[in-house]
């Protein structure tokens, strides 16, 4: 698959392009069966009841564990980052052509099959965020927990602390509207970019494509 002139200029205006039925349905069911299998048996969440999925997670079911957190409604499997369905499915011919067109030749990394997953060095610094040096796969599985009665709150944005050309994320369920668990910005890369003191803040993580 090869992205339009069009969509290629939409992507250098807002930041941001969405392209549907890219990612493999099987690869995308394996994904969620890897992610529901990660949790205790014991868990009060329950895969095929919906009403226990509602946030945040209980006391029972919290995880510290950079590579496995569960805490507050963000449930982040980092571990499963270079296991072979999640690099089947996150570096497929179609994405890596897509991020080729963008990024430009020999830019992409390859991803190393049973290496070293996002989260395996912890956080970047103490009560920071989790530093993604080394990372040799996908970053993992990230999902957030349905908000249920809780009143909807301002919107808020951030800048990730570390160097990156191109993000990608892929949803591998159905998810209602507003759903998702990820936002954009559009037309943000723009008015940030200037404010930039340097390229990235964070010159001792090895930059990496």
């Amino acid at each position: 698959m090869q992205l339009t002139t069009e969509q290629l200029g939409f992507f250098k205006h807002n930041g941001y392009l969405i392209v549907p039925g890219v990612m493999d349905p099987q690869l995308c069911a394996k994904a969620r069966d890897r992610l529901w299998d990660s949790l205790p048996a014991s868990s009060a969440i329950k895969r095929h009841d919906p009403s226990t999925h509602v946030g945040p997670f209980n006391e029972h079911d919290v995880e510290s564990d950079h590579l496995n957190l569960r805490q507050g409604y963000r449930w982040q499997l980092r571990s499963v980052g270079t296991e072979p369905p999640l690099i089947d499915l996150v570096f497929s011919s179609t994405l890596q052509t897509i991020a080729t067109q963008l990024l430009g030749d020999n830019m992409l990394r390859p991803p190393h099959v049973g290496g070293r997953p996002m989260g395996t060095h912890g956080a970047a610094w103490p009560g920071g965020p989790v530093d993604p040096a080394d990372n040799e796969g996908a970053r993992g599985i990230y999902a957030t927990l349905p908000y249920g009665d809780r009143p909807r709150e301002i919107d808020h944005c951030h800048t990730d602390g570390h160097p990156f050309n191109l993000g990608m994320v892929g949803l591998i369920d159905a998810v209602p509207r507003d759903g998702g668990g990820f936002k954009v910005w559009p037309g943000s890369h723009r008015r940030l970019y200037p404010t930039f003191q340097m390229s990235y803040d964070q010159p001792r993580i090895p930059y990496y494509p």
